[in-house]
């Protein structure tokens, strides 16, 4: 059972929140009690700002029916297992519909409330609004899936090389460079330079000095392709990339 103080906020008898009330009241972060039925029997002004529901709406409505249809199985299972404390707590990122209609993103670390027994009566949720972290997130995972699509097909041959413990490692090449190389190139993934150049060491010292001094260089002349054994002539630039490439 719970009631409303003149204040609004909600005080508890049969929920006991162990002496942490207050934090409740005035936590700047969302906080929901629901039952094990899923239905919400108090919520805190965050929690009721994050969702976009006025308290008393919220009241008169479970957590699964504000979640959106796509995390309700994986939430449900959660729930289950923290009810049957197979697990002591679960944290789940997903959508909450507010009430207008939009769509928040929010990371809920819940646990089990118990009574002073040590018997869980209810489950507690401590939500944050993540909406601005998926956005950014979403961009870059965006921004990076569009730079591995221009990379894979530049028609310039691109090996990248990864700095590790004062050497180079080949992790990445284009279709390009797969041409150029008779489709060899694959075979050198993951060997590092300093046993792929032993006979030109030349090349590292190029790798070196664009990785010390974060600049470009550019070289042209006669390179052995290692993959081929062919010497071409070629016109190649050695570039830095954040944090810890050459290409």
């Amino acid at each position: 059972t719970l009631f409303r103080s003149g204040t609004g906020r909600m005080q508890f008898s049969s929920y006991k929140l162990n002496g942490i009330e207050s934090v409740f009241n005035h936590s700047a972060v969302g906080m929901a009690v629901s039952a094990f039925s899923g239905r919400f029997v108090a919520a805190n002004d965050a929690f009721c700002r994050i969702t976009g529901y006025p308290l008393e709406e919220l009241l008169a409505t479970d957590f699964l029916t504000i979640t959106h249809p796509d995390y309700r199985l994986s939430n449900a299972e959660f729930a289950r297992k923290l009810q049957a404390e197979e697990v002591p707590a679960y944290v789940i990122q997903k959508e909450y519909i507010k009430k207008n209609g939009d769509l928040v993103w929010v990371q809920n670390s819940v646990t089990l409330l118990r009574d002073d027994d040590g018997k869980p009566t209810a489950f507690i949720t401590l939500c944050q609004d993540i909406t601005e972290r998926r956005v950014i997130q979403s961009a870059l995972e965006e921004s990076e899936e569009r730079f591995r699509l221009q990379f894979k097909a530049t028609p310039v041959p691109i090996f990248s090389w990864r700095a590790i413990n004062n050497d180079f490692v080949l992790v990445h090449y284009n279709d390009a460079a797969d041409h150029m190389t008779g489709h060899g190139i694959i075979k050198l993934l993951g060997r590092r330079a300093s046993e792929l150049y032993v006979d030109t060491p030349e090349v590292i010292d190029i790798m070196n000095e664009c990785f010390q001094s974060r600049l470009s260089i550019r070289r042209a002349g006669e390179f052995r392709l290692i993959s081929t054994g062919e010497l071409k002539y070629l016109d190649a630039t050695f570039v830095y990339v954040p944090p810890d490439r050459v290409m």
